[in-house]
């Protein structure tokens, strides 16, 4: 048996490989003893997946237990009050937030597997999540490692602490690194791709070093980072080339530059690249974002730029061998002035241009026009964005349509089981899974689920799964973006990137017709419209419209690539332009992670207010604006690409949902803007906590001027009269937001201000 700290994976399948019952154990001093891995020694082999129901628990916890979802299908667990063993309470309802992260066994019920604390998730410079612990769970099974500390928030790759065991404490560096090479390669098959490990990022700290612990041996992490803060910033410096010129090479015409540029390519890649041409963009052949960043850091450690710092997205900007040493030749030689920061809206202007030049392939149709595999009666959809809030409404609604054959949904996910499971837990979570249960099997046998990389060469798929799709896709909803108002154009490049490879997949079909594509933009995309008017439904030439931030300048320029591709191949296009969504009219289910959803929030868990604004929304139920994105779908489509604003056509005014807020007896009085803002800026910084503290830059922008300024409103004449769905989505009223209420305080997430 064990508990109290984790059992290495590979530890424990070793031992339960040789016949020993391996047991874990769950519990907390506040709690007492909660869940245990007992079960049928002969036949389950999950000895790290402690339980909380079944035939081998019998206390009952199960009902006394609570998973918030924490993203990433991980999830904390909340000990509601009431049981008996529970001596403390941290949360305003009674209940226990014990910042454990668990994630649920995909096919054993109540079954949970322990991946560590809240506390200990890195927040990368990027958004992206890296839980360290099973990391450094696999690097200490190394013989020669006897501890290991991830760290890199705030950064664009991970490293680690590692310090050797006794068999390892007389290795020269080299030797050491050899001797944990398989470790670290397994740690990283194990993780995702944002979450790689290399050995340029590792400080090997002297033997015997001692690392701080609390008394039952877990890592005091926080301490740990303020302690070695010094080798941690030298692994950065070292690797993002803040370091003299010094042994660093110079390179002064663009023949050696390629030379050089090319080994560093192979070698951050860690792949043979003989086949790489000097002109081929090297996100065509394979190129992440991590790699990018590798690449670039490389770059700037190796070569001597004549004291110039190259950006952050600079093989972004310079996507292949020979743009990158033209970069680096003119830097090195001192040719290049100190670049002047280019404006967003240029940025947006180049970003269109970039990835204007789209190919139809005639060839393809000579070559598979007599394969069967074209031939389909119905329709068959690829839809991304299924488990974000949108997405599963647009696929129960595509399921409902009897002419839909198949709908593929590409997902982030580590393969293709994966992406079943979470595409179940998002249907679920919106209690949208009768189409999917037993007695709608043929509904469920139309939707195939696909682990999908967008930005990589066939959008991450199989060779023959990616002409399968080509051969019979016949509609692509483009509807997953990151949200994240924080980051700058540079920054979506990733995600216009893997658009465009689903425009191309629509034109690598063998059909006289390629497959529709319909982009889900933001009326972000044209928040500054300066007038005259509303804003038309209709693509807009100046970059300026879009509001100040990259995830909306983004949108804009994916629009324009829609245009373009509708002009310049037979591709029909069309633009989406979605206004705020608001919780169903069914259930009241709303994404608690969008901006209103944390103001709702933050007022109910905090004893804050929320801001008084004179201001008007168009807000739309989640539900109806995928009924009417179905149906405009099915629409004749317009040779030009045509906009539309999916959004509610009657706008009402903000103070009416607070009037609403009160009807469903929440107690509260709002504040003016500038002192909301005010509280909000003093407010805890820990993002978890708070969560709407990650959005204060975007509620700034938003409400922050010394005057507040109406926005435009849109136009909405075409799409109200193209979609009957638009035309009777219910205004909000007092008993849609009782449904939201409701929704929110069964979910724990609005339970304070309740009068």
């Amino acid at each position: 048996m064990f508990g109290g700290s984790a059992c290495p994976d590979e530890l424990g399948d070793f031992l339960v490989s040789q016949g020993v019952p391996l047991v874990g154990h769950y519990g907390l001093s506040e709690m007492g003893q909660l869940m245990t891995s007992f079960r049928d020694f002969d036949t389950d082999k999950e000895w790290n997946w402690v339980r909380a129901k079944g035939p081998y628990i019998h206390t009952g916890v199960h009902e006394y237990m609570r998973f918030v979802p924490c993203g990433s299908d991980t999830y904390e667990l909340y000990i509601l009050d009431g049981w008996y063993t529970k001596v403390m309470s941290n949360q305003p309802d009674g209940s226990y937030a014990t910042k454990d992260l668990f994630i649920k066994h995909p096919t054993i019920p109540d079954a949970y597997k322990s991946i560590g604390r809240v506390d200990d998730t890195l927040i990368m410079v990027n958004g992206e999540k890296t839980n360290p612990v099973p990391i450094e769970l696999t690097l200490r099974s190394s013989p020669h490692i006897v501890d290991a500390i991830v760290f890199g928030a705030r950064r664009t790759q991970i490293g680690a602490l590692i310090l050797p065991s006794e068999a390892a404490q007389h290795f020269s560096q080299d030797e050491f690194i050899r001797s944990i090479t398989s470790t670290v390669a397994l740690a990283n098959a194990e993780a995702p791709s944002h979450s790689q490990l290399f050995t340029e990022a590792l400080v090997f700290l002297p033997y015997g070093t001692q690392i701080p612990r609390a008394d039952k041996g877990s890592i005091l992490r926080p301490k740990v980072y303020r302690e070695f803060e010094k080798e941690i910033e030298g692994v950065y410096k070292r690797l993002e080339g803040e370091v003299g010129s010094e042994g660093k090479i110079r390179v002064e015409k663009e023949r050696e530059a390629r030379v050089v540029v090319r080994e560093v390519i192979g070698r951050m890649i860690e792949r043979p690249i003989d086949g790489l041409e000097d002109d081929t963009d090297l996100f065509d052949f394979g190129l992440d974002s991590l790699q990018s960043s590798r690449i670039r850091n490389a770059i700037q450690r190796e070569i001597d730029l004549g004291g110039k710092k190259l950006s952050i997205n600079a093989v972004f900007e310079h996507p292949s061998i020979t743009k990158l040493a033209k970069l680096v030749a003119s830097l090195s030689s001192g040719k290049e002035t100190d670049a002047v920061q280019t404006s967003p809206q240029k940025l947006m202007l180049e970003l269109v241009e970039r990835y204007s030049h789209f190919t139809y392939p005639l060839e393809v149709h000579a070559k598979w026009a007599n394969d069967r595999t074209t031939s389909t009666s119905g329709k068959v959809v690829v839809l991304t964005g299924a488990t974000g809030s949108l997405g599963p409404y647009i696929l129960d609604e595509l399921l409902a349509d009897e002419d839909v054959e198949t709908v593929y949904c590409l997902c982030r996910a580590k393969d293709d089981t994966h992406a079943a499971d979470r595409l179940t837990e998002s249907m679920k979570s919106r209690r949208l899974l009768t189409r999917l249960s037993v007695a709608n099997a043929n509904a469920k046998q139309r939707i195939v689920a696909l682990a999908a990389d967008l930005p990589a060469v066939r959008l991450g798929l199989d060779g023959e799964r990616y002409r399968q799709i080509a051969s019979r896709v016949t509609v692509i909803i483009h509807n997953a973006w990151a949200v994240n108002f924080n980051l700058g154009i540079s920054s979506f490049e990733m995600h216009i990137r893997g658009a465009v490879n689903l425009m191309h997949l629509a034109l690598s079909s063998p059909r006289s017709q390629p497959a529709k594509f319909f982009f889900a933009s933001s009326v972000s995309a044209v928040a500054n419209w300066p007038g005259p008017g509303l804003v038309p439904e209709a693509v807009t030439d100046n970059p300026v419209v879009a509001q100040e931030m990259g995830y909306a300048q983004s949108k804009w320029v994916m629009e324009k690539l829609c245009q373009i591709a509708a002009r310049t191949t037979p591709m029909h296009t069309a633009v989406l332009r979605i206004g705020q969504m608001v919780g169903d009219t069914t259930n009241g289910i709303w994404n608690e992670s969008e901006g209103i959803s944390l103001i709702i929030k933050v007022m109910c868990r905090h004893d804050w207010y929320p801001p008084q604004l004179d201001d008007h929304v168009s807000w739309l139920p989640v539900n109806y604006a995928a009924k009417s994105i179905v149906e405009l779908v099915d629409l004749p489509m317009p040779a030009d690409c045509p906009v539309y604003h999916v959004l509610h056509p009657t706008r009402i005014a903000w103070s009416t949902v607070l009037d609403a807020l009160h009807a469903a007896r929440l107690n509260f009085k709002a504040l003016p803007r500038h002192d909301w803002l005010k509280s909000l800026r003093a407010s805890d910084p820990d993002q978890r906590r708070n969560p709407s503290r990650k959005l204060l830059a975007f509620y700034e922008g938003k409400y922050g001027a010394e005057e507040e300024t109406a926005r435009a409103g849109l136009c909405t004449d075409k799409t109200v009269e193209a979609s009957r769905w638009l035309r009777e989505a219910p205004v909000v009223d007092e008993g849609l937001v009782a449904k939201w209420v409701g929704a929110w305080r069964g979910a724990d997430f609005c339970q304070r201000l309740e009068s």
